[in-house]
């Protein structure tokens, strides 16, 4: 654990804080696919996309802030964000989501690598 994970650990009272980013992620066919493993009480920061996509709940239960408004799914769910709002996810239980997006080219050279 480097010494940003160690304070942000301590400051957030042990519960995990994680961005968009740090989810693990495959490209298949054009499209992205982010998995969202969340120990209950863990947090995905607020963050947003110029891009609309799913979030597809398998298995637990969270809360989606999206502009403020707070919602709870229960898998199997499938979310839709629209692309520019701001959101952000609670995990209530054990959950694993994977959030889908199409991308493009210049991305898809970013991911592989390239």
């Amino acid at each position: 654990m480097n010494s940003f994970d160690a304070i942000a650990n301590a400051l957030s009272g042990g519960i995990k804080m994680m961005s968009h980013e740090d989810a693990e992620s495959f490209e298949i066919g054009g499209t992205l696919i982010k998995v969202m493993d969340l120990k209950k009480g863990d947090q995905v920061v607020t963050h947003s996309h110029p891009y609309t996509h799913a979030h597809i709940l398998g298995k637990g239960m969270i809360e989606i802030e999206v502009n403020g408004k707070k919602t709870v799914y229960k898998a199997p769910a499938v979310i839709e964000i629209v692309e520019g709002q701001h959101h952000g996810i609670t995990a209530l239980e054990d959950s694993t989501g994977f959030c889908v997006h199409a991308y493009s080219m210049a991305e898809a050279v970013a991911f592989k690598g390239n």
